[in-house]
């Protein structure tokens, strides 16, 4: 059985990273990535990678903040991705349970994420973890 560990990303991780961003449709270089992490980072946002056997799998990232409609702050799920080759191997379902924890020990009551119309397969991912639809999201390109 594969040994799968989950972790803070390191500055290491970016070569990875923008591979597996570049698998979603966003291109970037790994310099980029790296700046984006460190941004992430002072924006007290995390990136966590999943490792199968050693290797880089999959990652994710949380945005946890405060909102006016309620006291509790909201975690939202800002990026989820898993590599090609690592797919149906129980590695997002793993990345979705360490980003719940996460929320629940930030005292969130609520998990928010987007996830493309077009992406039925992701779709039916969420929904199999209990997660609902349940906004119509709107967004505008500058």
């Amino acid at each position: 059985m594969a040994a799968l560990t989950i972790k803070e990303a390191e500055p290491s991780d970016a070569v990875f990273l923008a591979d597996l961003v570049d698998q979603l449709g966003y291109p970037a270089a790994p310099g980029e990535i790296r700046r984006r992490m460190e941004q992430l980072g002072r924006d007290g946002q995390t990136t966590l990678v999943a490792e199968l056997d050693g290797g880089p799998a999959g990652v994710a990232v949380i945005q946890i903040s405060p909102v006016l409609l309620e006291n509790a702050p909201t975690c939202r799920l800002a990026v989820l991705v898993v590599a090609d080759p690592a797919r149906r191997q129980g590695i997002g379902r793993a990345l979705v349970l360490a980003v719940e924890e996460e929320a629940r020990r930030s005292g969130c009551n609520w998990i928010v994420l987007e996830s493309g119309v077009w992406r039925d397969k992701a779709h039916n991912f969420y929904r199999s973890l209990g997660y609902e639809s349940v906004a119509l999201g709107f967004s505008k390109e500058f």
